[in-house]
């Protein structure tokens, strides 16, 4: 499969609602199905998004559970978590993320909060709380990105 028909795969996830700590078992593999889900009361969140474009691509990324507003009572998961599996990431100090590439991002907050998935063309897929998933610029995130991050295997 071509990185651009994965792309347009990546991209059935938009308009799947928030859902706190929702996981999906597979992408859709039509628009039709990510309506399906909405009906059946499935949703994700933006690490949600990121399990299961992961496994698409044949990748492991570990699995974990927080609180409700963890960030806002001085928690760190994201950092704390992904420092456990450095040796599935790489730490990148990039101008340009490529495609796949992991965006933590600081949104009202201290600490990363939030993560998304570079789709190319200068955009990235995330769900961000109490919205629906969606394709962003990075650009428009510039100032709250705090770090990049590459699967190791990566090419």
């Amino acid at each position: 499969m071509t990185d651009n028909n994965k792309i347009s795969r990546v991209r059935n996830l938009v308009g799947l609602q928030y859902m706190f700590l929702g996981r999906i078992g597979e992408l859709p593999k039509t628009k039709q199905d990510t309506i399906r889900m909405n009906a059946e009361g499935l949703g994700i969140d933006c690490y949600g998004v990121c399990l299961v474009i992961n496994r698409f691509l044949g990748r492991y990324l570990p699995d974990y559970t927080y609180e409700p507003d963890w960030y806002k009572n001085g928690k760190n998961y994201f950092l704390e978590e992904i420092e456990k599996y450095f040796d599935i990431f790489k730490k990148e100090e990039v101008a340009v993320p490529k495609l796949w590439d992991h965006v933590l991002i600081k949104i009202k907050s201290k600490v990363p909060n939030h993560i998304g998935i570079c789709i190319g063309g200068g955009k990235f897929i995330h769900c961000v709380e109490e919205q629906m998933v969606a394709v962003s610029r990075l650009h428009d995130y510039n100032n709250f990105i705090k770090l990049i991050l590459r699967y190791r295997n990566a090419s």
